[in-house]
């Protein structure tokens, strides 16, 4: 019985050491991966803001112009309004940041935009793919990821 005692004691110290060093090794890895992603991420200097007027405010005309003028223009007056200049070229750059103030301005202009979009006859639903549009676009290198 004491010899079982020993075995089964010495084979708890091999799977503890076993399991600890293999589970360092995954966070270590998802670590890394992680700092490369959002390097990555960091490095594509692609904003929010940037992405949406050129996807919409263009000289094409037809539905682009309305979706420039209900839906960007409200998204930056209200991201114009509530910071200077300086702080807008910092939150440019930090892409983070950016899609957080993207969000936060598209919250505080949703009804405002969902009415433009109504008096010009088109559908409010067009609001939450335009959205989704933008977002898409802006995180296009994750989708690589995924795939």
């Amino acid at each position: 019985m004491f010899f079982l005692v020993i075995i089964f004691c010495v084979c708890i110290w091999f799977i503890i050491r076993f399991v600890t060093k293999l589970l360092f090794k995954i966070v270590l890895i998802t670590f890394t991966l992680l700092i490369i992603f959002l390097g990555f991420w960091y490095l594509s200097n692609k904003n929010i803001f940037d992405t949406m007027n050129q996807l919409y405010c263009n000289d094409d005309g037809g539905i682009k112009n309305i979706k420039c003028e209900c839906f960007v223009l409200n998204i930056n007056s209200d991201f114009e309004k509530r910071f200077d200049k300086f702080q807008i070229d910092s939150i440019k750059n930090d892409p983070i940041r950016s899609m957080k103030e993207f969000k936060i301005s598209y919250n505080n202009k949703k009804e405002d935009i969902n009415n433009c979009f109504s008096k010009n006859g088109l559908s409010s639903n067009l609001v939450e793919e335009i959205k989704n549009d933008i977002i898409e676009k802006t995180t296009f290198f994750l989708k690589s990821f995924k795939e």
